[in-house]
């Protein structure tokens, strides 16, 4: 029952409507369920209050440490409050504790390259494991894409934006991405039809 109460406080969160006293209720009747702590870190992050969210995630992190959902989802929490040296660590530890796991090395390329950090140390290789565990993965092509462009291998990112397009033509960031890149001055591919998909998408 905590954790159809949680639901229902999501739900009707997401339909705008009161959903404070559901949640309340689903914690009390199961504050240990990690299902409960884990949407209670999300009720609250919706509502504008992660440092609420983010003591939800240490107690299901603390029950879980093998888990790197854990870890993720307090990174982007402490990234909502714009505390982006702890988060570092938590995209970090998701990688340690799930190395085989494409989206945990996916997770931290992401956050170095959206908020620069160390992008040529971090977000690189953390983008070529995810894209040796899942080469068919779009998304792991479309940042390993993005972070090439950073640091100025046009060629190499142009590939790697024409992968994520081929497996998944509805990634607008990625067709963006390969905009970008045949838009920069002496290259001759075809930028305006990727340009125009990504504007419509």
């Amino acid at each position: 029952l905590a954790e159809g109460w949680a639901f229902l406080a999501v739900v009707r969160q997401s339909l705008g409507k009161p959903a404070e006293e559901e949640m309340q209720r689903a914690l009390a009747l199961s504050p240990d369920s990690t299902t409960v702590q884990a949407l209670a870190a999300l009720y609250w992050r919706r509502q504008g209050q992660s440092e609420v969210g983010i003591v939800y995630l240490h107690a299901a992190a603390a029950r879980e440490p093998e888990v790197a959902y854990w870890q993720i989802e307090l990174g982007h929490a402490l990234c909502d409050l714009n505390n982006l040296q702890d988060a570092l660590p938590h995209f970090i530890r998701a990688t340690e504790v799930e190395p085989k796991n494409a989206q945990s090395w996916i997770e931290l390329a992401r956050f170095s390259l959206n908020y620069d950090i160390e992008p040529a140390t971090v977000g690189l290789p953390a983008a070529r494991q995810a894209v040796m565990l899942a080469p068919k993965d779009a998304a792991a092509l479309d940042v390993m894409g993005a972070l090439l462009f950073t640091q100025g291998d046009l060629a190499s990112a142009e590939l790697d934006y024409q992968q994520a397009c081929r497996l998944n033509g509805g990634l607008a960031s990625a067709r963006l991405g390969l905009a970008r890149v045949c838009h920069r001055p002496g290259h001759y591919g075809e930028a305006p039809g990727h340009s125009a998909q990504a504007g419509e998408r």
